[in-house]
């Protein structure tokens, strides 16, 4: 039978949690079907900044912003 239980143990990792927060870098407003159920209900943040430039102070203002 297939369930959402079922599902869930076919998916790429897991044993991982659920996404509660994703970040999307370089101004792309896409997830591109980047772990989309797993990341079912999680706060999306969209930044302007490349990934090499992500950082500490970045990070702080996505997760103020999400939570």
């Amino acid at each position: 039978m297939v369930d959402q239980a079922a599902i869930g143990r076919h998916l790429y990792l897991p044993e991982l949690p659920p996404v509660d927060v994703m970040v999307r870098t370089s101004g792309e407003l896409r997830i591109s079907n980047f772990m989309l159920w797993q990341s079912m209900g999680a706060e999306v943040y969209f930044t302007d900044r490349p990934w090499p430039d992500f950082d500490g102070h970045e990070l702080d203002a996505a997760l103020a912003l999400v939570h």
